[in-house]
């Protein structure tokens, strides 16, 4: 298949991905009353022990007093805890409650079980590309849209949709 063809079907692909991907865990009754900001947050501290509220920002790429003020909603619904850092007493620790880490096991016990059908997918010589692509294709999508080769892509000027005569091929009634 010619690279501009996979191109395309990896790029009809990755929809379908990202629905799989959140139907296999939307129907949880946990995710029922979270925001995709808070469970981005849940599963960045389910990839860790504890974090600080400077640590959860980073990390999620979010602002300082958004995560406060989500970690406080957090702590509210029974999500997560807040603790005094002992090698560090002035700062304050953030923790997933037992259930919201159960929870999370429960999220990464589905994510296993999808690779694994996928692996089982794959005939035993395809196997060993599988991390290999999925790696770059992460890498890939964490790249900023300059930093992307459009070159190849026409330049597409978008209408300001505060001015509607600024439409193409808008009809006016003159």
């Amino acid at each position: 298949m010619e690279e501009d063809a996979v191109v395309e079907e990896v790029v009809k692909l990755l929809p379908v991905i990202g629905r799989r991907l959140h139907a296999a865990v939307a129907n949880h009754p946990f995710i029922e009353r979270r925001t995709v900001p808070q469970l981005r947050v849940l599963i960045f501290l389910h990839r860790r022990e504890h974090a600080t509220i400077s640590e959860i920002a980073a990390g999620v790429g979010a602002g300082l007093p958004a995560i406060s003020e989500m970690v406080d909603r957090l702590v509210e619904d029974g999500s997560v805890e807040r603790a005094v850092n002992p090698a560090d007493r002035r700062q304050v620790l953030v923790r997933l409650t037992p259930r919201a880490r159960a929870f999370g096991d429960r999220i990464h016990d589905i994510r296993r079980a999808q690779v694994i059908a996928a692996l089982e997918l794959l005939t035993p010589e395809q196997r060993p590309y599988l991390l290999p692509v999925v790696q770059a294709l992460a890498e890939a999508l964490l790249l900023e849209s300059h930093e992307l080769e459009l070159a190849a892509c026409p330049a597409v000027e978008l209408p300001d949709p505060a001015c509607p005569d600024a439409l193409p091929n808008a009809r006016t009634n003159d």
